[in-house]
This record gives C-alpha cells, structure tokens and sequence, in this order.
C-alpha cells in the first residue's frame, strides 16, 4: 500500500487524510463471511488487492458555484475556493467509521462531487449526479452539505460497467433543513461496488433516502444515518430485484442519540434463477434518546427454489420511553392473488408481473417527482 501512495501526487488537499485510511484497510482488509456484518457478501472473495489502483475519478454533468446559493463542483475545486468549509465538514464523518472499504476510499480519494446548499436556499429543479467511469475506481468520493433551512432534491445515476470501485459520500444535514435523494442503480451493466453514505442531521431536519437496485454483479450498499438533534426524521426505502447470479445487499445502521426523532425503514428484494438479495438493518436508540420512533420491515420474495435471501433486521434499545418496531418476510407470490388476476383474464406471466410490480410499488411511491417514480418502475418492471 505504501508503493500505491508513492505514486499519487502528494499535492492536494486529501493528502492529509490518506495514510490514516491506509492504516485502517491494512488493519482491517478486505472483510470475511467472519465479520458479522458482512456474513453473507464476502468482499475478499469479491475483490482483492491487486485491484487497487489510484485513478482521477470523472466528474460528470454541469458544475456552478454560488447559484442562488447552490453550488455543484468538484472536491478539488471547491477545496480551493471553500477551505474553511472544506476542512470543516470533509471527512468527518468518514474517519469515524471503522470501516475497511471507508479506509480504502480515503486512501485513494482524488476528486468527487460537492453539493452545497447555503442557509435558506432551495434547488429549483433536482441536481444530477451521473457517476461513470471505465476503470476500477475505490475513491470516488462525495460532499454534500445542507446548512440551516436549506432543501435540495438530488438524483444519483449509477451507470458503471465492468469495473471494482467503492463510494463514500458524507452528508450533512443542518437545522430544519429537508433533503432527498434517490438514487438508481438499474443500467444495464455489470460491476462491483461498495456505496457507503453516512449523514448526520441536526435538530428538525427531514431526510428521505430510496434506493433502486437492479444490475448484474455485485452491490453492497451501506447506508448509516445518526440523528443528533431533536425532532430529526429520516425514511430510509430501498427496493432490489436479482436475477441470474447477481448479489445485492442493503445494510442500515440508524443511530438515535436525540429525542423525538423519528426514523422509518421499508426494503423490499425480489430474487429470481440462482441469485441473492440480503438486508442487515440495524436501528440503535442511546439513553438520551427518549420518544424516539423507530419503524423497520423488511419484505422479500423468492422467484425460484435456487435464489438466496437473508434478512437481518435488528433493534437495541437503551431507552425506556420509546416506540420501536421491526420485521421480516419471506414467501413467495400469493397463489390465492395469482388466482384472482388469473380469474380477470390475465395470463400467468401477466399476473405475476402484476402482484410483483404493486409488491416494489409501495417502496417506491414516497418518491415526489412522478416522471422519476414511474421511469425506475418501468425499468424494475423490465427485470420481473
């Protein structure tokens, strides 16, 4: 690793950061089926060593500074004309994570994207981030920062192909700010990743992630939420459909530290052929954090006796006055509800495309842009 940092040019504003990361990934490595958390996707079986490469991660879409108080540009750009901001809230998050695929990302972090919303602003229309790139990239790296009031709808397109790569994004969510994100990764290409989002929101703020998975290969998403101020609520939706041999895995971890917060968890998989879907959700509720409201479900169907699903939704509660609630599910299509389609003059293809499209429709509708919601439906739709 020490040859790998030989060769990036120690000239930025990451260099700082990047030995700190080395010394956690040479720590920790690629982790095993042995690592709890990761018991059913291996990363050392899916990527190794001889992968990692220092490589500029490519900035994709318009970048603007300072429009109406909204800023998209790159993390070397806005290190330069922002610096007191940068320092401030750039890896913060990040290197609290004891995390391997963190490590290996900060290590090898270059460039990214930096959404900045100012006090009060609101984006107009939704910013797009396109994420692609040819080579294996473990440092794609992502800012955004919301301060107090701020709204911002964002859409992250994941378009790779026949790549390795991992992606940190850290977020920042100030007082009584609102943000969304939707995020798809359902092109039609193959790749191996790790998405890894860590927010922290502060008091009455609104956080509202949904995630639509549907590709070839292999996909860990790590998606960490801390809700650090009163009255902070996040909606965590994510929907995967696998097929053939692919493997997704959506693992939460929701932190309650302030009171009257309110976080909400809907994950629904589809598995199809000889493929897997796991969910490891994880909601935690600290001694401070009283009233809080912690909802969790998980929901999955098995398309075929070779698919592989495992499901893990977890609640530990160290306050006494609190609602919390989580679930599993796994099944198959109701044959009583294959019937009745069948009754109403739909064939059997038809009618299991029917049931499996109001199955992942429900994760879907808290989207608020109507032409998104119904083109990711269209293309998940494609997969059933």
């Amino acid at each position: 690793m020490s040859s790998l940092l030989d060769t990036i040019n120690q000239k930025t504003s990451f260099d700082k950061f990047r030995q700190k990361g080395v010394e956690v990934f040479e720590k920790l490595g690629f982790p095993s089926s042995k690592v709890e958390e990761y018991k059913y996707s291996p990363l050392n079986k899916i990527f190794s060593e001889a992968e990692l490469s220092y490589s500029e991660n490519i900035i994709e879409g318009d970048s603007y500074y300072d429009k109406e108080g909204v800023t998209k540009c790159s993390l070397k750009d806005f290190s330069e004309k922002n610096e007191i901001i940068f320092n401030k809230y750039f890896n913060k998050l990040a290197e609290k994570e004891n995390d391997a695929m963190v490590g290996i990302n900060t290590a090898l972090c270059s460039n990214g994207n930096v959404i900045f919303i100012s006090k009060g602003a609101t984006t107009k229309e939704p910013i797009t981030i396109d994420l692609s790139f040819q080579n294996n990239n473990f440092g794609v790296r992502e800012l955004i920062i919301l301060e107090k009031g701020a709204i911002a709808k964002i859409i992250i397109n994941h378009n790779q192909q026949d790549v390795s790569w991992a992606r940190v994004c850290e977020i920042f969510i100030g007082e009584g700010a609102n943000l969304e994100i939707v995020e798809t990764n359902i092109k039609d290409v193959s790749s191996r990743m790790v998405n890894t989002i860590i927010v922290e929101q502060k008091a009455n703020s609104f956080f509202k992630h949904t995630i639509a998975v549907a590709k070839k290969g292999f996909c860990r998403n790590n998606i960490k939420v801390n809700l650090i101020g009163d009255y902070a609520e996040c909606i965590l939706n994510g929907v995967a459909v696998t097929c053939d041999d692919w493997h997704t895995d959506n693992a939460t971890i929701i932190h309650h530290i302030a009171e009257n917060c309110i976080s909400r968890q809907l994950y629904r998989n589809i598995a199809k052929d000889e493929s897997t879907a796991v969910f490891n959700g994880n909601i935690f509720v600290e001694i401070g954090a009283q009233k809080t409201e912690a909802y969790q479900k998980n929901n999955n169907i098995l398309l075929s006796e070779e698919a592989n699903i495992y499901t893990k939704p977890q609640l530990i509660i160290n306050a006494d006055d609190v609602k919390c609630s989580h679930g599993a599910t796994v099944g198959q299509l109701d044959e009583e509800a294959l019937f009745y389609a069948r009754q109403r003059g739909l064939s059997l293809p038809m009618a299991q495309r029917l049931l499996l499209g109001s199955f992942i429709g429900e994760v879907l509708d808290v989207i608020s842009d109507e032409e998104l919601k119904e083109s990711i439906k269209e293309s998940l739709s494609e997969r059933l």
